[in-house]
């Protein structure tokens, strides 16, 4: 009787005794593997390269496969491999640990030794400038005449694209450079373009409305915006937007004046002199005098019935002509009041030092007695 040289499946011997299948077992005698096949196998096992061409070919042919069987094997087992990555991290915490320290340590001596590198090039790079600059420039100014008589078409292109690189790179360094330069020399700038313009005013003239008749929408969009601005000016309460450059001579005294102002302390000298010197303007004291006397009028009408009816037809009988007079001077008076509002909150919003402590109001109305003429008000 010959002996059978076929190979049992263990998944069958396994189902067989009434044992579970795991994945991963061998299935030979169902698929048909021989000997030699499994030879081939465990010359693979022992050979690396061979093993690593031969998953490569087997992922180009069963790529999509293999992934599938990966992500269902995943998928069924995600507790066995939560459980195994929590031991193998506890087990190894430390190992791991100290080997991403030296990959960190390794990483960063890297990054620096490759600044080094670069910071060694540039400054070579600077200093071979240097020593060079009249040669580098002669031969610099030939490349480009013999690229300009080669191609001129592509020369310009690729001069304007370099200039166009080099103006978004460099475009708020030179911008803070133009603004600086105007600034320290605003007045000299400021004669050369009215005498520029005084000379060539029908040139400019015609550029202009070129370029308005060329881009109208942009002209007309610009146009829409500055009056919609001067109309938030104007219902915020604010004066036109004029506004001009200062210098940098002009800017420092603002400065120190400011400083004096605000921060500086007043000698006892100074404040004597200050109300010998500086007496209550009169238009100070008829608006202290008028305040008085609105105070009191409206505290009279205020309690007073009878007074109340008796104004009125005082007031019934008076001529439109002091009507009139009498609403200008308050349409007027409560405009000061309101420029004066503005002005402080302005004020409050560009100060940058602490701001001092607050002292009485000459001009605010009084209802106790006394004098508008004692020496209380003066200053």
């Amino acid at each position: 009787m010959s002996e059978s040289h076929e190979l049992s499946d263990p998944g069958e011997d396994a189902r067989a005794k009434g044992k579970p299948f795991r994945d991963g077992q061998a299935r030979l005698s169902t698929r048909g593997i021989d000997q030699e096949r499994v030879n081939h196998r465990e010359g693979r096992r022992r050979d690396p390269d061979r093993e690593r061409e031969y998953r490569r070919t087997a992922m180009e042919r069963r790529g999509d496969e293999i992934r599938a069987y990966k992500r269902q094997w995943r998928e069924r087992n995600k507790e066995h491999i939560r459980e195994y990555h929590r031991r193998y991290h506890e087990e190894f915490r430390d190992h791991e640990n100290a080997r991403n320290r030296a990959y960190a340590r390794r990483r960063a001596a890297e990054e620096r030794r490759q600044r080094e590198r670069v910071e060694r090039r540039r400054t070579n790079s600077r200093r071979y400038y240097e020593a060079n600059r009249e040669r580098i420039a002669m031969a610099t100014r030939a490349w480009r005449e013999r690229q300009k008589i080669k191609d001129p078409e592509r020369y310009l292109a690729q001069r304007r694209e370099s200039n166009k690189r080099w103006r978004d790179k460099n475009k708020d360094r030179e911008n803070a450079k133009l603004r600086a330069h105007y600034r320290d020399h605003a007045p000299e700038l400021r004669d050369k373009a009215r005498e520029y313009y005084a000379a060539n005013r029908e040139r400019i003239l015609a550029q202009r409305k070129a370029a308005r008749q060329a881009a109208p929408e942009r002209s007309r969009e610009r146009q829409r915006r500055y009056r919609d601005r001067e109309r938030r000016r104007l219902d915020a309460g604010l004066p036109p937007y004029r506004r001009h450059r200062s210098s940098a001579a002009e800017r420092a005294v603002h400065r120190a004046d400011a400083e004096e102002f605000f921060v500086g302390s007043l000698s006892s000298e100074r404040l004597e002199a200050n109300r010998k010197g500086l007496p209550t303007p009169p238009e100070l004291i008829a608006r202290w005098e008028r305040d008085c006397a609105r105070a009191r009028a409206a505290h009279f009408l205020a309690v007073e019935q009878e007074a109340r009816g008796r104004l009125t037809a005082h007031v019934a009988s008076r001529t439109v002509d002091q009507l009139v007079r009498d609403q200008a001077v308050e349409v007027r008076a409560a405009e000061d009041v309101r420029m004066e509002d503005i002005a402080r909150r302005i004020n409050s919003q560009l100060r940058t030092r602490r701001r001092r402590a607050p002292t009485p109001d000459p001009a605010a109305p009084h209802t106790t007695g006394g004098s508008p003429q004692s020496g209380g008000l003066t200053r």
